[in-house]
């Protein structure tokens, strides 16, 4: 199967998706026999020279029924987060899904769903549980709804309870993400810049509290972008080896540090 893929690579704003333009550009490498359309508000100067093959769908996150309808054409969807579009993109998946040829919708989550940013007893100071994303599935699958990124999961969550025969769904969360960006804006990661920044030009110095031992995990851009490609791969193939549905929550954490490690 060839398979028709809807991209959104960009974020609310109108600026290029750090993340989602890297997906994007090894999707177009890596298979260029792939029919893909993107979402897009604002269209780059450098796109369609960069993308010439590369169907556009302009329009922002809040125009639901242009994306369900670009989604009801699709085989797969590769989406992020905001929760009328989501809905929109199930509603669109779901038109022309069937059993024998069901639709497949890859999320990209974010680790703050577990995070311990409220919980003040490890501020600054290390949390000792370890998550697993096999042995706590049932944990993870019914966070609170206090949970960052709740809202948009518990939508995934339920799509994949009612219509797991024809729709297939996976979450990816990732955590920290550094290193270039592969897409045609913005190739910057988030936190990264926004550190350095506030130690060169506000703090004037690297700063920690408590004992320093909370810790972040990290993901290269390059090996986030790699499982993104498992999966798209293992979807355009019918679902392939990998595991579809509620309790598919991938989690991409190969390095962790402490605020009191060295990093170069």
């Amino acid at each position: 199967m060839i398979p028709l893929l809807t991209v959104n690579p960009y974020n609310r704003t109108g600026g290029t998706g750090y993340i989602g333009g890297s997906v994007l550009d090894a999707i177009v490498r890596q298979h260029p026999e792939y029919n893909i359309t993107v979402l897009l508000r604002n269209i780059p100067e450098n796109f369609t020279s960069k993308y010439p093959g590369v169907k556009i769908a302009q329009g922002d996150f809040d125009n639901t029924a242009l994306i369900a309808d670009t989604a009801a054409e699709a085989d797969i969807v590769i989406r992020s987060k905001h929760e009328p579009s989501i809905k929109a993109h199930i509603e669109g998946l779901l038109r022309n899904s069937t059993p024998s040829s069901p639709r497949f919708l890859i999320r990209l989550g974010g680790t703050g769903a577990i995070a311990d940013w409220a919980d003040p007893s490890f501020y600054g100071e290390k949390n000792p549980k370890v998550w697993n994303d096999v042995q706590d599935i049932d944990e993870l699958t019914s966070l609170p709804d206090t949970a960052l990124h709740r809202n948009i999961e518990k939508i995934v969550q339920k799509a994949a309870v009612d219509h797991g025969n024809r729709l297939k769904c996976a979450i990816i969360c990732s955590c920290g993400v550094y290193g270039p960006g592969k897409g045609p804006g913005r190739t910057q990661s988030q936190l990264v810049p926004v550190f350095y920044d506030e130690i060169v030009n506000n703090t004037k110095r690297a700063f920690y509290t408590q004992s320093g031992e909370n810790t972040r995990s990290w993901v290269h851009i390059d090996d986030l972008t790699a499982l993104y490609m498992k999966l798209i791969e293992a979807a355009a193939a019918g679902g392939g080896n990998a595991d579809w549905g509620l309790q598919v929550r991938t989690y991409r954490i190969p390095m962790a540090s402490s605020n009191t490690d060295k990093l170069c």
